[in-house]
């Protein structure tokens, strides 16, 4: 994903390029699921189960394959995943406040 800006800041994003094209889709993943929570709870909270319970399959099958998955993604600690979005969004918030401060 570090690639699309230098692919943008140079005008080469090739939309027949699958290079191009998944770097492209992985963003606009991301766009979406960081969108989430700005909708109501429930779909909020549906889109997230939904979201966890992808990771969690992916994380049984990279097991399969004897590739050891992100830890945050086990099925097995998925009690411990509100502790990680709120610290993954206080983290998110205090970087935006750093950004927003101004020294005079």
């Amino acid at each position: 994903m570090k690639q699309m800006p230098l692919i943008l800041s140079k005008d080469a994003f090739d939309k027949t390029n699958s290079h191009h094209k998944k770097i492209l889709m992985s963003l606009l993943m991301t766009a979406c699921d960081l969108a989430s929570v700005t909708k109501p709870f429930e779909i909020c909270k549906d889109h997230a189960i939904r979201c966890m319970s992808e990771f969690w399959e992916e994380a049984i099958e990279q097991r399969k394959q004897s590739v050891e998955p992100n830890p945050m993604y086990l099925p097995e600690k998925k009690d411990e995943l509100p502790k990680v979005q709120v610290s993954f969004n206080s983290i998110k918030q205090s970087n935006k406040n750093i950004k927003n401060t101004s020294i005079h």
